[in-house]
């Protein structure tokens, strides 16, 4: 199961590898507000993890121009793409739960809104502890449970699938899997953003475009059931002319 997941997510973001860049406006502030967290520690070799189309690992290389900064991304499509805007960055297309790197060889592991859609949380975070050196940090973000729950009420009210879409981590079973990891002194930190959508077509056209869409796999969504579902959107979720969607973001600093 795990294994076709993971190719299904693959392919996702490879797809959308083109218009990733156009539609990821807050992935890209919030990467900057990570970046900007790191600013001031000291570090030789520094890997990006679900580097996507290279913003992060780019912005990295300009804050710390002696580094040696590596992205590495699971989508062949995202790869090419980072690798067109790469300035002074190695890119390479890897699996973050099979890290094709020796043992203690960062300094700094960073990644933007990327591991939660790894199918082996735990394994993904073993692999980076691993890289880490013995003062190596783990600076990352991810989405949490919270993100598009309005969309997961409306959908299952509308759609009432048998299986329910396969949802995010939340909190806990996060910081379980850092300390499974091996991670200490591990800091975890939640944020809410709410974003007004048009409706909720304009939501699903731009969680596809972003590569996404695995969120809402195997459940078919015909126009009635978007129609259903955008009634009891605007009924219960209306936001300023829109809709309302949650995104909850975990901060996370841990160190070897």
């Amino acid at each position: 199961m795990w294994q076709a997941i993971h190719k299904k997510i693959r392919q996702s973001f490879s797809d959308a590898a083109l218009t990733y860049d156009v539609l990821s406006s807050l992935h890209k502030e919030i990467g900057r507000e990570l970046i900007r967290k790191v600013m001031s520690k000291s570090c030789a070799r520094i890997l990006d993890v679900g580097t996507g189309t290279g913003y992060l690992a780019n912005k990295a290389k300009f804050y710390f121009p002696e580094a040696m900064v590596v992205g590495i991304d699971i989508a062949d499509g995202m790869v090419k793409e980072a690798d067109k805007l790469k300035e002074g960055v190695y890119v390479i297309q890897a699996d973050a739960c099979a890290l094709p790197f020796q043992t203690s060889v960062f300094d700094l592991v960073v990644s933007n809104l990327s591991y939660q859609w790894m199918a082996d949380l735990d394994t993904a975070f073993r692999q980076a502890n691993r890289c880490l050196n013995d003062n190596g940090e783990f600076c990352v973000t991810l989405f949490g449970r919270r993100t598009f729950e309005e969309l997961f009420d409306v959908l299952q009210k509308a759609a009432s699938p048998k299986d329910m879409v396969h949802r995010l981590a939340d909190q806990t079973r996060i910081e379980g899997a850092l300390t499974t990891a091996g991670f200490k002194n591990v800091q975890i930190s939640e944020e809410i953003i709410r974003v007004e959508f048009k409706n909720v077509m304009d939501l699903l056209r731009w969680n596809k475009g972003i590569g996404a869409n695995v969120l809402n796999q195997d459940i078919p969504v015909g126009k009635q059931t978007i129609a259903k579902m955008d009634d009891l959107y605007k009924t219960k979720y209306a936001y300023f002319n829109g809709i309302c969607v949650t995104f909850e973001i975990i901060w996370i600093h841990a160190k070897k």
